[in-house]
């Protein structure tokens, strides 16, 4: 196994290089003002570690964040670098994740395995990970969306009496922020596959 240390990332230390693998792992941009922000605002239900070799370079991370609704329960992320897996730095940063949710009292793990990267997946299970469900996400260019097909039904709904609005046009008040995340949460809740979480519930 490789020699290396791990110890609490630190923000102005350390979170300019996790940006950029959390990035990887949510497959979207994620900014360092971001991080640091979220990081901030969720401190005493996060417990992380960075790796680093001999010379102080970051060779992987976890990070784990307690759900706000259920405290036996945790988020999490592990990530090590390429070129640098297989050396037991995964296993080394995995134990001691589970070691800390141990004294955090935290009974539930879970956590994302892209397709892209099936070693991880791999990993996972070896941890003693099941797959609760396979998500895939997929983009709508409305730059090229034709919306026109859909007249017929709209104009039926409508005169059922829905309403097709937007933020623009409601104004961007307090009452219309309430309707909205009332939306996205009956959203999240009703989603098939979801487990009937809340959208504020991370």
């Amino acid at each position: 196994m490789k020699t290396i240390a791990l110890r609490p990332g630190e923000p102005e230390r350390d979170f300019g290089q996790l940006v950029t693998w959390f990035s990887y792992l949510e497959d979207e941009p994620t900014s360092e003002a971001g991080l640091k922000e979220e990081f901030e605002q969720k401190r005493e239900r996060i417990f992380q570690k960075v790796a680093e070799d001999k010379q102080g370079e970051l060779l992987g991370f976890y990070w784990a964040v307690r759900n706000r609704s259920d405290f036996e329960r945790a988020d999490i992320y592990l990530f090590v670098r390429p070129g640098q897996r297989g050396q037991g730095i995964g296993r080394r940063l995995y134990e001691d994740l589970e070691q800390a949710a141990r004294e955090a009292q935290v009974k539930k793990l879970r956590g994302n395995a892209r397709d892209t990267c099936p070693e991880f997946r791999v990993f996972a299970e070896r941890c003693g990970f099941n797959e609760l469900r396979h998500q895939f996400a997929m983009e709508l260019n409305l730059d090229t969306f034709d919306d026109r097909p859909y007249d017929e039904v709209i104009a039926k709904l409508q005169g059922e009496g829905f309403q097709f609005t937007s933020m623009e046009t409601l104004g961007d008040t307090e009452e219309a922020q309430r309707k909205l995340f009332l939306l996205n949460d009956v959203g999240v809740v009703t989603t098939l596959g979801q487990d009937g979480g809340h959208a504020w519930d991370s």
